[in-house]
């Protein structure tokens, strides 16, 4: 990368992999856009996003890439789309939440702290729908967490991890939601090891 960092949102788009805002060193917050090409293996910067913010989710939708919640000096519910077409940012339809937002496809299960002297744990899981510009409250995860992860496989999107109680405690909990159904369960084994923010290494277990 053209710098170190951490907490960025992420995202793949025609082949090249998006990563946004983050932390870079000494917990410094940045509003940058870097796009790497592994055809070229090379990076190449884009236009920043209008403030920093790190923690945020990331995603990709109908040629768009989605940048959402985060920390700034709180916890924001700011959703913003880069059009690589033109190079430009545009703010859309805030989350029903602030704080930090695992995402993957059109729906957000997330969990979120907003206090800043308490943890407050949710379980909530909202879907976004770029066409209304609309946010939909769908089935809540059974354990409610921070700095989870978030992924799809197949028709399910897999939450994985995260922090249980405040100050967070790790948890193995790995937890599928399906969309066509709004349905959220338990979705396989554990996670084997366990991972926050502080660079352990996730394992996804039983996952198919």
């Amino acid at each position: 990368m053209p710098a170190p960092g951490h907490t960025m949102a992420v995202g793949v788009m025609n082949g090249k992999l998006y990563l946004a805002g983050g932390d870079h060193p000494e917990n410094v917050h940045v509003a940058t856009l870097q796009v790497y090409d592994p055809a070229q293996d090379t990076w190449t910067s884009k236009a920043s996003m209008p403030a920093p913010r790190a923690g945020a989710g990331g995603a990709v939708v109908d040629g768009l890439f989605y940048v959402l919640g985060g920390t700034t000096d709180r916890f924001v519910s700011v959703v913003q789309a880069y059009d690589p077409a033109r190079n430009a940012w545009a703010s859309r339809s805030p989350c029903r939440r602030r704080g930090p937002c695992p995402l993957r496809w059109r729906s957000a299960a997330r969990s979120t702290r907003w206090r800043p002297d308490q943890w407050r744990l949710h379980g909530c899981n909202e879907e976004y729908d770029p066409a209304s510009n609309a946010w939909t409250a769908r089935a809540a995860m059974p354990t409610a967490r921070v700095g989870a992860a978030a992924v799809a496989v197949g028709n399910g999107a897999y939450v994985v991890g995260g922090g249980v109680t405040g100050p967070p405690q790790e948890s193995a909990a790995l937890e599928v939601y399906f969309p066509p159904r709004d349905e959220l369960r338990p979705g396989g084994p554990a996670c084997r090891t366990l991972r926050l923010m502080d660079g352990l290494q996730t394992e996804l277990a039983g996952a198919r």
